[in-house]
């Protein structure tokens, strides 16, 4: 849950795909995310939100490309931040300190942390503690 009370999460009723969805009433009612075209059907695999209004999503197509979007009004808009670079985040991706994402560490990826709104992903040298900032 976002520190405004909205929850952020990925719909994996379809089991070829997530969607995003956002609640702003704490769960009663929800809202699908459309992201840009051609990105709209993309399957999505992170979500995160600082604030209720600064947001990033993480997208996988079918062939293991990524890309990460951004959005600073609450997941009305979405604008494309990074897409095919070097160290992709796996796993969730989850709120850090002020602008920063932590990726979550899978079997053979350590955990990522980026500090620049998602543009690079640096590995988290020794975990993840301490001031990320």
């Amino acid at each position: 849950m976002a520190s405004d009370g909205s929850v952020w999460l990925i719909d994996r009723s379809n089991l070829d795909y997530g969607s995003a969805r956002i609640s702003r009433d704490r769960g009663d009612t929800w809202h699908p995310v459309i992201l840009p075209k051609p990105f709209e059907a993309a399957d999505v695999t992170g979500i995160a939100s600082t604030d209720g209004r600064t947001g990033y999503i993480v997208t996988s197509d079918e062939s293991n490309e990524w890309a990460i979007f951004g959005t600073r009004d609450g997941g009305t808009n979405w604008s494309l931040i990074t897409r095919h670079s070097a160290n992709p985040p796996s796993g969730e991706i989850l709120p850090g300190p002020g602008t920063s994402i932590i990726s979550t560490s899978t079997s053979q990826i350590p955990p990522m942390i980026s500090k620049d709104g998602g543009l690079t992903f640096t590995p988290a040298q020794g975990g993840i503690s301490g001031n990320l900032d």
